[in-house]
């Protein structure tokens, strides 16, 4: 059983020793428009946004957002931006309601939980028959993972590195793993697709690389999806 208070200080600790570069604001914040390229409906559950890339697009399609982390901070910035959304302090594993939602969106938000397939299980919950929940998971054999094996920085590609420990991550994802937890959830895959050529670690790239050159990775990557630093997916609750 998840211990919820050790699991919400967890959470709040690593809040406050890692902040975001603009590298991975700006590449969070693409991954997000293409997700958002899938939304429908009227309402979406925006789960652990921290630095507001993925509602920034939420609220230009949903009249109705709720926004749930477990880290009041995050969600403070997230009033203050968009007064239009309801923000809720909870574990989303903790999170009790009778709404179901059209869509909800998770990037950046399974390799850190402790049961990611009973994260998936209760967003089939909270989805109405036929909504969509938009998955962003870290990619095990992403290029600058696989770079880093070659040269003996990784004993293997799903090795946890120190940044991913420093961060949070519980683990990477496969494409092969995150199928089998999607369905293992009850849920079906629409799509499942890569996003952005990583050849460097984020802070290598941002002092080495121009914003133009950046976005030549990320268009690059469309054409390489099984070496993308990120694996995108689209998942559906059946219809009854």
């Amino acid at each position: 059983m998840t211990d919820l208070p050790a699991e919400r200080q967890r959470l709040a600790d690593v809040a406050e020793r890692h902040q975001p570069i603009e590298l991975d604001r700006m590449i969070l914040d693409r991954y997000a428009g293409e997700l958002a390229t899938w939304f429908r409906g009227e309402s979406c559950l925006d789960i652990g946004s921290r630095g507001g890339c993925q509602t920034e697009h939420v609220v230009r399609h949903f009249p109705s957002v709720v926004a749930i982390d477990a880290v009041e901070e995050h969600l403070l910035d997230l009033r203050h931006r968009f007064p239009q959304i309801r923000t809720i302090v909870s574990l989303i594993e903790e999170y009790d309601t009778e709404e179901r939602f059209d869509c909800a969106i998770m990037i950046g938000f399974l390799e850190h939980v402790i049961d990611p397939v009973g994260v998936l299980t209760k967003c089939r919950e909270l989805l109405k028959p036929g909504g969509r929940l938009m998955i962003g998971v870290p990619n095990a054999r992403s290029l600058h993972r696989q770079i880093g094996v070659a040269m003996n920085m990784l004993p293997r590609c799903d090795a946890l590195t120190e940044s991913d420990h420093k961060i949070g991550h519980r683990r990477v994802y496969s494409w092969d793993s995150l199928r089998t937890d999607i369905v293992a959830a009850g849920l079906d895959i629409r799509s499942m697709w890569g996003g952005f050529l990583k050849p460097l670690n984020s802070a290598q790239m941002a002092k080495q690389f121009s914003p133009e050159q950046i976005a030549a990775f990320y268009e690059v990557g469309r054409q390489y999806p099984d070496l993308c630093n990120f694996i995108l997916a689209v998942a559906e609750r059946s219809a009854p």
